[in-house]
């Protein structure tokens, strides 16, 4: 089953105390913690983040391997602004374990919130902010799937072969078709879209009245910004 329909069911079908508080609350502790992770400049503050949000991922009853694997493509990405930092000491592995850190909670947020709510809100915010990470939301899950696939292929068919040099322009050359195929799958997706319905919002009538849930999760999301700084 591809990645962003597993999202979907973890998002609707799963019960937990996460899943159960508002969408607000959701995004406060979303921007707020993704806040704390930009600004951290401690590695040992962010592997702490990393761990307390798997942590959190198995207390919300997702799957935690899932999520482990699912949150390396932009690792992988990140690795190339990382070895542009070798030299300034612990550096490059901050920059490496941002990237992890986001991911991770991005996905834990999509996987506790059905998108259709989470991107009504910030459709209340700006039509097109929501627009535009509701797009990217879709395609990126996409993107993975495709990848995986990619890698799949190249490993059945000998990529990993021929030495490190012949491993690394392999995987080189795959990089560079999957990036090209983005485009083309971007536009596929805007289109698919469209074709049912899209107009630009996501409209949902999620309930917004604060319980205690929710300000649980504001309170850990304020209580991981004022440790790391």
């Amino acid at each position: 089953m591809s990645s962003i329909y597993l999202v979907d069911y973890y998002s609707t079908s799963v019960k937990s105390f996460f899943h159960a508080t508002t969408p607000i609350a959701k995004i406060v502790f979303l921007f707020t913690v993704l806040f704390s992770i930009i600004i951290c400049q401690s590695l040992g503050w962010l592997v702490a983040i990393l761990f307390l949000l798997f942590f959190l991922a198995f207390l919300a009853k997702l799957p935690v391997f899932r999520i482990f694997k699912w949150a390396l493509l932009p690792v992988f990405f990140s690795l190339f602004f990382a070895l542009s930092q070798i030299g300034f000491g612990k550096l490059p592995y901050i920059t490496i374990f941002r990237a992890y850190d986001s991911a991770v909670l991005l996905l834990f947020v999509a996987a506790t919130t059905p998108y259709n709510s989470l991107f009504s809100v910030f459709g209340k915010i700006s039509p097109f902010l929501s627009n535009l990470i509701f797009i990217a939301y879709r395609f990126l899950f996409l993107i993975a799937d495709e990848a995986e696939t990619k890698f799949k292929m190249l490993k059945i068919r000998g990529g990993y072969s021929g030495g490190l040099a012949q491993t690394l322009k392999n995987i080189s050359f795959m990089l560079g078709k999957i990036f090209i195929h983005s485009f083309e799958k971007g536009e596929q997706i805007y289109k698919l879209l469209l074709a049912r319905g899209y107009k630009g919002i996501v409209v949902s009538r999620a309930d917004d009245k604060f319980r205690i849930n929710d300000f649980i999760l504001v309170f850990i999301a304020i209580f991981i910004f004022l440790i790391t700084q």
